[in-house]
């Protein structure tokens, strides 16, 4: 695990601007948390990851974020 996790949002963005760590990357750090977490924590009821790292991908290509609800 690495330590995007640790790193307000405002720390990561400044990462991802520079170059210094992809969407992908913080994404999967995150999602690595989670799976080691949850099973003791039971706090994520639904976790989608494929659609987190498809929409970091995308982010990576310089589309961008638009959420949909």
């Amino acid at each position: 695990m690495g330590e995007f996790i640790y790193m307000s949002a405002t720390e990561l963005a400044r990462l991802i601007r520079s170059g210094k760590a992809t969407s992908t990357e913080i994404v999967k750090d995150h999602l690595d948390r989670i799976n080691k977490l949850n099973p003791t924590l039971n706090a994520v009821v639904i976790t989608l990851a494929d659609e987190a790292l498809e929409t970091a991908a995308a982010c990576n290509m310089g589309s961008s974020l638009r959420l949909t609800y």
